[in-house]
């Protein structure tokens, strides 16, 4: 029965009547009280010297187990596609100041290639704020890292910090999820190293909607950042942008939406400290409410953010709140506006190869929106290749768990498989 449990966390089954099983992660989840956040310690940093010693990250490993392709396939649907089995791993790291989690699927029971096995980093969508809404150690993180390991690559699946470590998340706040994305490179590279498997410096980002926006984040910065890795491709879907003028429009209107809306408020006021309180006096207990419920998590799927905080924009934010961001003007809410604007995914120069993929049924982020993003990017000078799938939702187009094959599954991995390979 244990090896059964184990083998469904592996495969990340999740979404398919199966109830997601837990390891038991009391060593990688100890307290975190000496760690000091500060978005501006950049300890983990690179330089400019593509030749200097990466930075340790590395902080504590937990094994999982090993699995095979016969232990996958076992269980699995016919319709997934194996190509090795893999071992599966917790990992905790250091990143700019703090600390965060990911699972990491190492090829297993198959040969190393030559020059190592490379890397794909698949950034999640959005769970939730602290620790109730982590995926490491659970079906989904491992669904998220196995979908790559299963594949012939390294797959890394990252929790943000203050997902399962100290402090929250500052949700959509670029630098943090950009470096911690980086830092989740580095420390599979050094896993693999302890356990004397040949890793390659070359990677890929990947991620659906939060993890869109991460995954940019991370490879705008990953040239100072991160120099000693080699980012060779960058494949999102449905992308989250911290665009306002995208954000703006939904704010009045009723719906589960708000709860987005709403975990953007209340991070961004804890982490940049933000004085003015934008919630109605409904949610004066926000802390205690953001704090242990979740837009989507395997430990607490019932307990839903937009449960909790209901629908309606007037219960849950002041007028002045809600008119101030409308309107652009944020008067007694600067600070908003400034954050809107630091996190706003730009156009930079020297990106890797750039894939969007988008639902042409996603109701999450609308075609149209993600239309206007690529279209922004492109006008900036960047080469980017869009592709819209008829019919498919938000969840349905690629970056998802190894157990539920979607719409670009297949296509999306060729893609990476191809950009990882080139000379």
């Amino acid at each position: 029965m244990e090896r059964l449990i184990a083998a469904l966390l592996a495969l990340g089954l999740v979404g398919c009547g199966i109830t997601n099983p837990t390891v038991d992660d009391d060593d990688a989840t100890a307290d975190d009280d000496d760690a000091t956040p500060d978005d501006d310690d950049d300890s983990a940093a690179g330089d400019d010297d593509d030749d200097a010693t990466p930075p340790s990250v590395l902080v504590e490993t937990t094994s999982i187990g090993d699995f095979s392709v016969d232990d996958l396939r076992a269980i699995v649907g016919a319709d997934v596609v194996l190509e090795n089995g893999y071992s599966l791993w917790t990992v905790r790291f250091a990143t700019a100041g703090r600390e965060a989690l990911a699972t990491v699927a190492i090829p297993y029971d198959v040969a190393v290639p030559d020059g190592g096995w490379t890397i794909v980093a698949n950034q999640p969508g959005t769970t939730g704020a602290d620790d109730p809404c982590a995926v490491s150690g659970t079906a989904w993180g491992a669904g998220l890292a196995g979908s790559y390991g299963a594949r012939g690559f390294i797959g890394v699946a990252l929790d943000y910090p203050g997902v399962g470590t100290d402090g929250v998340q500052p949700y959509l706040v670029a630098e943090v999820e950009g470096f911690a994305a980086l830092d989740a490179v580095r420390a599979a590279r050094e896993l693999a190293a302890e356990q004397g498997i040949d890793a390659s410096d070359r990677f890929a980002l990947v991620g659906l909607s939060q993890g869109g926006h991460a995954s940019l984040s991370a490879a705008s910065r990953h040239s100072e950042y991160a120099p000693e890795l080699d980012l060779r491709a960058v494949s999102i879907s449905g992308p989250a942008t911290a665009w306002e003028e995208q954000w703006s429009p939904a704010l009045s209107v009723f719906g589960t939406h708000l709860q987005f809306h709403a975990l953007l408020a209340w991070t961004w006021r804890e982490h940049y400290g933000i004085d003015a309180d934008p919630f109605a006096a409904t949610l004066v207990n926000a802390e205690a409410i953001f704090t242990t419920n979740c837009v989507s998590s395997p430990a607490v799927p019932a307990g839903t953010l937009s449960a909790v905080i209901g629908t309606n924009p007037y219960v849950i934010f002041t007028t002045e709140f809600i008119d101030a961001w409308q309107d652009g003007s944020w008067t007694g809410y600067e600070a908003y506006g400034e954050a809107f604007d630091a996190n706003r995914i730009e156009p930079w120069a020297d990106a890797p190869p750039l894939k969007v993929w988008q639902g042409g049924a996603d109701t999450v982020v609308p075609e149209a929106f993600t239309a206007e993003f690529v279209a922004g990017l492109e006008a900036g000078g960047m080469d980017i290749e869009y592709e819209v799938v008829d019919g498919a939702a938000h969840g349905g187009v690629a970056h998802g768990f190894l157990a539920i094959p979607q719409a670009r599954t297949e296509e999306s991995i060729a893609w990476l498989r191809e950009k990882l390979s080139t000379p």
